[in-house]
């Protein structure tokens, strides 16, 4: 490899690309034989090639699912631990379940992949119970030292570990993967942590992943939150994939992160390579729902003939952030807008070779403007359009379509943690608000509810998917549960990457006790999706599926008493 890849995936004289290709690596290495490519399987690769000099208008002439998304973590500010509530395994009914007269199942020899933003491997949760560490192998893609001696797989960057060195650094007191905010900390704790978690006796594959290059979150016009990298998510998925092959143990992962950005229908990069692996062998993976119902970030509608939708949208601040439209196909659709401060931008006409530019008169600023007629994914057409520092106020979106079948479109704006509060549609649709890669069809999906009553999480994405796929599968607990806080301590948290981490202990177990009778040894994450489905609590006073809850609310015991015949 060129010694220069390394300086590519930290530079920011470099920029990132996920590269679609047919399985021909050699091919792929003589097109871009000045560039750095780390390859995730026979389809995806990520490529690292120098900043071009017009990168802000670069939409135009490359494919919009060339430029990775920026996820932000799914879950709510943690506070204070609450103490005396059940365990997180008796929330889902799995209280016993450990138990050898029952089922004798603790994730015993299930790898856990936690793909998040680090780990205290100090906590008593990682450790087994002579205070070994349980974490076989981690990744830390944000050092990139020689410190590490662990086994690199195909991404030779960053500082990777072995369980035996994480053994010494345990001794040693230094807690190496420990994550500035608590956040893979605290899920992995739910999911596999050892006095109050549900898998507590997994072993555990740990990706700690860097931060979202600056150019990046430039691009799509992000300038608060922490944001990370589809790419490099796509690596850390990678990465677990091929550990658990050299440990040849079955492995559920966990994905606690949510974006707005992609069409929704499961045709993102990321969702495309997780709906390829959820049918696998012996692989499992669990996604959060969201956070995005009640934040105004979403809205539909239909367009009659000779008429035009009017989207609006409050900016309360100059800012940064992006706009996505996407229209059903085979209808042609286009823009005009009402831009605060008084001007009046009429019909945008759609280019193909490169971004317009729209220099606001009033107020200053920038707008680049991008068409896709028909994205090279979802096969509908997206129009982007991205705003960089213009007035605050109202905005007016005039949208027009051409086509004599249905016209629909949706449109949304970043996830919550990306635009200021306020930065909302003036009438948003509360449906259809499931962040990506929570649209994907094989993993499980989570959406959170509040075990003391039953009642959705407030904030909770709302079904369906744009393509009218039935997601989130199923709801867990995800309000107010309490897990690993930083330095030892314990926190409470609210959001949907917490129902994920509930689904993918119950989905290690479910791995667990399918290994250990010999039925189905190397189940799929996809049967294992259907399982918990049929084993969900379903409410009589309500028709399932469910925009909120999916199938229903999570229950392990329910599960394996469907399973009781096999």
């Amino acid at each position: 490899m060129n010694e220069n890849c390394y300086e590519a995936v930290y530079s920011e004289d470099y920029a990132d690309y996920i590269v679609e290709y047919n399985g021909d690596r050699q091919v792929l290495e003589e097109i871009y034989s000045n560039a750095c490519l780390f390859f995730i399987d026979n389809r995806y690769a990520i490529l690292y090639s120098k900043k071009r000099s017009d990168y802000m208008e670069s939409f135009g002439n490359l494919a919009y699912n060339i430029f990775p998304k920026l996820l932000a973590p799914m879950d709510a500010a943690v506070g204070e631990a609450a103490y005396n509530t059940p365990s997180i395994l008796s929330m889902i009914n799995g209280e016993n379940l450990d138990n050898e007269s029952v089922l004798g199942l603790d994730g015993k020899d299930i790898v856990i992949g936690i793909v998040d933003t680090g780990i205290d491997i100090l906590n008593e949760e990682f450790l087994n119970e002579y205070g070994r560490t349980r974490i076989k192998y981690a990744w830390d893609q944000s050092v990139n030292s020689s410190s590490g001696d662990g086994y690199a797989g195909e991404f030779p960057f960053g500082t990777y570990y072995t369980e035996e060195q994480l053994n010494r650094f345990v001794e040693e007191g230094n807690s190496v993967l420990r994550g500035e905010d608590n956040h893979g900390n605290y899920l992995a704790s739910i999911a596999a942590g050892r006095n109050n978690g549900i898998a507590v006796n997994s072993d555990l594959v740990v990706v700690k992943l860097k931060k979202a290059k600056e150019n990046l979150k430039e691009l799509y016009g992000v300038r608060q939150g922490e944001a990370y990298s589809e790419a490099d998510i796509m690596l850390a998925i990678a990465y677990i994939l091929q550990c658990s092959y050299r440990l040849r143990k079955t492995v559920s992962i966990l994905i606690g992160f949510g974006t707005n950005s992609g069409s929704h229908t499961g045709s993102a990069a990321l969702e495309a390579y997780i709906n390829n692996i959820g049918i696998l062998r012996g692989v499992c993976v669990s996604v959060a729902g969201g956070n995005e119902g009640s934040a105004g970030h979403h809205t539909d509608g239909d367009i009659e003939d000779n008429e035009q939708a009017v989207i609006e949208i409050n900016v309360p601040e100059k800012t940064a952030f992006t706009l996505e439209i996407w229209g059903k196909a085979p209808g042609v659709y286009a823009i005009g807008m009402d831009i605060a401060g008084g001007e009046i931008i009429d019909r945008i006409p759609p280019r193909f070779d490169r971004s317009q530019i729209i220099k606001p008169i009033f107020g200053g600023g920038t707008i680049y403007v991008d068409y896709f007629l028909v994205e090279g994914q979802a096969g509908d057409e997206l129009i982007l359009v991205r705003f960089f520092d213009t007035p605050r106020g109202l905005y007016r979106i005039t949208l027009t379509a051409t086509g004599t079948v249905e016209k629909q479109y949706r449109a949304w704006l970043p996830v919550s943690s990306f635009v200021p509060e306020g930065l909302v549609f003036t009438n948003p649709v509360t449906w259809g608000t499931v962040t990506v890669p929570g649209t994907a069809v094989t993993p499980i999906v989570s959406g959170a509810y509040n075990y003391s009553d039953g009642s959705i999480y407030v904030n909770g994405s709302r079904g369906y998917t744009a393509n009218s796929v039935v997601k989130p599968d199923i709801a867990a607990p995800g309000v107010n549960i309490t897990g690993a806080g930083p330095y030892g301590t314990k926190v409470t948290g609210s959001g949907s990457s917490i129902s994920a981490a509930c689904a993918v202990g119950a989905a290690a177990l479910m791995q667990q006790w399918s290994r250990d009778r010999g039925l189905s040894p190397y189940i799929n994450g996809n049967q294992i999706r259907q399982y918990l489905i049929r084993g969900a609590d379903r409410e009589n006073s309500r028709r399932y599926p469910d925009r909120y809850y999916g199938f229903g609310t999570l229950n392990l015991r329910k599960t394996f008493e469907s399973l009781r015949n096999l």
